[in-house]
This record gives structure tokens, sequence and C-alpha cells, in this order.
């Protein structure tokens, strides 16, 4: 009874110190696809990801209701950034759902002439792009200024501060900058962050000391944001407590009950490299700090990283290494002799036959693709052929009797049809593809029976194709595996090379694409098909991360299209359809949603691409 007294309870003080209007809120979900079809139309960059915001901690005057209810204290703010734009899950700010749907439009206006990487100065960059899309888009002026006198008229309902103060003061600046953008240079320093503005952006991290200062530039204000800082501090209790020895206390166990033993060893399992960007708001949410000094030193720090295999086990480099170009978006240049590139070989000679549980499915596929393969037919109406054609003659001798005869075609030649095309078939064989899919199978697992049945497909029907795989350590230790080239016949060996396939280290994308690109321009068929097996995006230890690697994938990929080559990539990332059709274009792609299904997905989807 007192659970469900409670429970209307939070529901009643939670609805009642809301300040939104829940049925007339609009959902993202509902209207992603044209917001980002309108982001993109009038301008957007084309590589920015959408994703729904955190909940992020906003130092706002909160009512005495809000307090009572514990809400207010984090909202769904929009932020921006230089890879992506967050928007909240809902928008239910206005009392209509017109008003609110207008208003996932504005933002993605407002983002679109956004040209920062991200919000540095909170108030004069959200006026002065304001300024710059209502000059760039003038059809949004009447959406702008309808939007903005709802959101006045709900500041004026909810703000009651005292007219002295400097929160009022800036309560008035905030509707100015929004009636008159540009007009407003700065705000008065204060403790609180004015109420939130749904019509501008915010910055893209969760840190509230930072989110504070933003509007504070000078040097009394910077003196105003410490005192903000000790004021944190006296609301926290502290007690200095002594670092646990690890040797002392009661044990709470029987000792007869331990079957075995293990050494303990002294090791900071807090200690990172890279500093906490949070760490204040995890401070503010503690009642208590407990503080203590560790003044053993420890003996060394341990960080994990990938090796390389020992020479005996590693498969054979075939020549020099390759230096390849690489993109670099941020200067817009593309650095010659970047990356190093080494062709390598399984040379083990261990033959091997088709894994028993393909052996049914692999004579499906090859019937089916037996009936693809080119095949003798008869061409009629020709000047010349093997034998006479008897509707040719007899068309002929009419066209005589008529007094309209033309030259006599009336014979037919046995002619084959000729595929030309060829395929390079480029396989992804990162760590990434150690994981599990299932309790049976892993990525590598299921890599390794989609090339025993493509290759088995391509055999039959008589198409060239080469097999390769790739990962990556940094840019100079780039790993070319050699399966299968165009002049090799498929066979035991090649399903050996298959067989022997493991999981390597990084995926440095582009630079495998760039040597595949090369390997297929020496072939003579007219159409040259590069197939792209991977099941996530690229990335390496150095720069290679996030958009650098994005950015340079899409070059090569368009480098290979300008070539005369078709790149097509295949995943089961079920992620990729945020990244990939910005690198491969809406219909360069293919996501496999259930991994165990890529071995028989990928030959349909040859026969699709090849006609």
């Amino acid at each position: 009874m007192e659970e469900y007294v409670g429970n209307l309870w939070h529901k009643y003080i939670t609805r009642k110190s809301s300040h939104e209007f829940p049925d007339a809120a609009v959902h993202w979900h509902d209207l992603h696809k044209s917001a980002s079809f309108f982001y993109r139309g009038i301008g957007g960059q084309p590589h920015i990801q959408f994703k729904l915001s955190p909940p992020t901690l906003l130092p706002q005057v909160r009512s005495h209701l809000q307090k009572v209810a514990g809400s207010g204290v984090r909202l769904e703010l929009p932020l921006i950034s230089e890879e992506k734009i967050s928007v909240p899950e809902q928008l239910s700010v206005f009392p209509s759902p017109e008003l609110n749907s207008k208003l996932y439009q504005w933002l993605m206006a407002l983002s679109s002439q956004w040209s920062e990487s991200r919000v540095s100065n909170w108030l004069t960059e959200n006026q002065t792009y304001t300024q710059k899309t209502l000059s760039t888009l003038p059809g949004l002026k009447p959406l702008y200024a309808e939007l903005v006198e709802a959101c006045i008229a709900l500041r004026k309902s909810l703000h009651q501060s005292d007219p002295s103060t400097a929160e009022w003061e800036n309560e008035q600046r905030i509707r100015r900058a929004l009636q008159n953008p540009g007009s407003v240079d700065s705000l008065e320093p204060t403790f609180q962050f004015p109420d939130f503005v749904p019509l501008w952006f915010y910055p893209d991290h969760q840190n509230a000391s930072k989110l504070a200062k933003l509007n504070h530039e000078d040097d009394s204000q910077q003196s105003n944001h410490s005192d903000n800082e000790k004021e944190l501090e006296l609301r926290r209790k502290a007690e200095k407590v002594e670092e646990q020895d690890g040797r002392s206390g009661l044990l709470l166990f029987r000792l007869e009950s331990m079957f075995s033993w293990s050494e303990f060893i002294n090791v900071d399992r807090v200690e990172d490299d890279e500093p906490q960007e949070d760490a204040a708001l995890t401070a503010e949410d503690l009642d208590k700090i407990s503080v203590s000094q560790n003044r053993q030193k420890v003996a060394s720090k341990v960080k994990f990283d990938l090796d390389l295999p020992s020479e005996y086990l590693d498969d054979v480099p075939l020549g020099e290494g390759i230096f390849l170009p690489e993109w670099n978006f941020k200067s817009q240049q593309l650095i010659e002799d970047h990356c190093s590139l080494q062709t390598l070989r399984n040379e083990s000679g261990k033959t091997v036959d088709i894994p028993d549980h393909l052996k049914k499915l692999s004579r499906q596929i090859r019937a089916q693709f037996s009936q693809l393969s080119p095949q003798r037919m008869w061409q009629k109406g020709q000047y010349d052929g093997e034998e006479l054609d008897l509707d040719g003659w007899l068309d002929f001798q009419s066209q005589i009797q008529s007094g309209h005869a033309s030259e006599m075609r009336a014979y037919r030649s046995l002619n084959e049809k000729h595929r030309d095309i060829c395929t390079l078939l480029l396989a992804d064989l990162s760590l990434s593809t150690d994981a599990h899919i299932n309790n049976d199978q892993k990525v590598i697992d299921v890599i390794q029976d989609s090339l025993h049945l493509f290759s088995d497909a391509l055999n039959t029907l008589g198409d060239p194709f080469s097999l390769y795989g790739f990962s990556s350590k940094h840019r100079s230790n780039i790993r070319f595996h050699q399966i299968k080239t165009f002049s090799e016949k498929f066979n035991a060996i090649t399903r050996g090379r298959i067989d022997a396939l493991m999981p390597g280290y990084y995926t440095r994308m582009g630079a495998a694409i760039r040597r595949s690109t090369q390997l297929l321009q020496k072939q003579t068929q007219k159409q040259k098909l590069l197939l792209i097996l991977t099941d996530g995006k690229p990335n390496d230890l150095d720069q290679y991360e996030g958009r650098y690697g994005i950015e340079d994938t899409k070059k090569a990929v368009k480098e290979a299209r300008q070539k005369g080559l078709h790149p097509f990539a295949i995943t089961i990332d079920k992620k990729a359809e945020n990244y990939l059709p910005y690198v491969f274009g809406q219909h360069g792609y293919a996501v496999i949603r259930q991994p165990e299904q890529l071995p028989v997905m990928l030959p349909k989807l040859y026969q699709q691409l090849a006609g």
C-alpha cells in the first residue's frame, strides 16, 4: 500500500512540477527521416550523424516543486560537435505539436549553418549562427519569429526573479538575443545558468563547471567561477581515511570452505592515462568524499597492446613493402607515401576440402550459378552461318515477290555469350572478427565460410576473381593477405589458405582499398567489382579513428569509382547505416542483420551486382 501511494505521489508531483506539455509531444523517431533529408538538402554536412541527447546537467534555477520532485536537474539538450548532432528524443516544449515539429525543423536549419567544431561561446555563437541561418535561408524568418514569440511567452510565465537581481537582467538579455540576434555580447556573472533556451545549441559534454562558465570571459567573471567552485566544496562533507593495507580485518567465512588461494597484488586499478571529463559531475553527485593517500610506489604501469606473431607462425612476406597515400581531411591533402603495406601469403601448402557443414549448401549454390554460365545460342538473321535460317529465307522470298528485296540474311550462327566481369573480394581480418556471434561461431568463422561458398559459386560460373584479407597496426604495418590471385586456379590449396585465416589487428581500410584498386586496374575486363567484407568501421591505433578513418576510406572509394571500378561494402555491423551511406553512397552497401546468414547472402549479392 505504501509503495502504491508513493508511486501515485511521484507521478503527481513530477507532472505538477514539469514545465512541458506531454500531450503535445513529438518524437524524433517519427521525424528523423524527413528532418535528416531537410538538413542535407539545405547544405548540411554529409558526414554528420544524428544521435539522441543524453541527460545533461544544467545548473539553472529550479522551482520549489521541481526541488521537491527532484526534477529539472538534467535535461536533454540540443548538442552539436564535429561529428554528430544530438537532439532530444522528444520535444514537448510548446503546447502545440505543430510548434514542437517546427522546433525540430529550426534546429536542423541552425545546425546546417554551424561551421565550428563545437560550441565554445554559448551566447555569441548561437546569435551569430542564427543571423547566418536567417540570412542564408530567408524563408525561415516567419518560422523563427513564431518560435521566438512562443518561447518568450513561456519564459515570462515561468521566470519570477527579483528585477533587481543579475538573474533578471540576464533573462532580459536572453530575450533580446532571441528577438534581435547579435545584440547581446555577454551576460552578468551569476552562480546560476540561464533557463533552458530550446532554440539554441549547447556544448557536447556533461561537465557542469565548464557549462556554467561558457558566458564568462573577463577576469572578474573567472574569479566568480572560482567562488562557484568553492560553493560546491562547502556543500560536501569530507573525511580523511587510512589506506587499507589488505592484511587486516574480520574474516566472515569459514576457512575450511576455501579450496584454493591466490596471491594479492597491489595494483592501482583506478588510475587511467586519460583525464576523466565528468569528474566534477561525479563529485557533485556524492554526499561525502573520502580521501586517502597511498605512499607506496607502484612498480610499473601495465599497458596492453597487440603484439606481432612469431615469424615462424606468420605468413610469408611477398617482395618489398608498398607505399600508399592517405587522405588527411583536416588539411584537405592526399599525403603521398604515408602508409606502408606488406603483401603476405600462407605457404604451408595445406590442402583442405570444403567443410562438411557447407557441402549441401555448396551443391545448391553451384546448381543455381550453373544456370547463369555462358551458353551457346543460335543467332538468326545473319549474312553467313552454319545453317540456313528458314524464317529468314521465307522473308527474303516475300520481299523478292513484292519487289522490295534487300540483302539476303537467311543464315543463323551458333554464338556463345561472354561475361566480361572480374571481382576482387577484400575481407576485413581485424581483431573484432574474433568476437562470437553465437555459442558456436565467431565472426572469423562466418567470413571463412563465406569465402568458401563465394569461391565455389564464381568457380562454377567461370568469372575471374581474387581473394585478399587485410588488417593493420599503425600506418607503417598494413598486412595484406593474398589468398588467391586472378591468375591462380581455385583448388584445395586456396581452401587451405582460407582455413588458415586468423583475426589480426586493426582496420586501416583506405590503404587496403587503394591496393585492391591497383590490382583490379591491371585486369582487362570491362566490369570490375570490388567487394569489401567487413564487420566494423575503419580504425587504427594512431589518428586513424573516427572521422579521420571514415574520410580516408570515402576518398579511397571515390578514387576507385573514378578509375572505373564498382566498390560495394557488405557488413554485419548493425550500426553501419550511421556511416556507410556517407562512405559508399546509398546504393553502395548492404547490411546483413543476421551474421550467420552471410555465407548464404554473399553469393546472392554477387548475382545481383553482376547482373
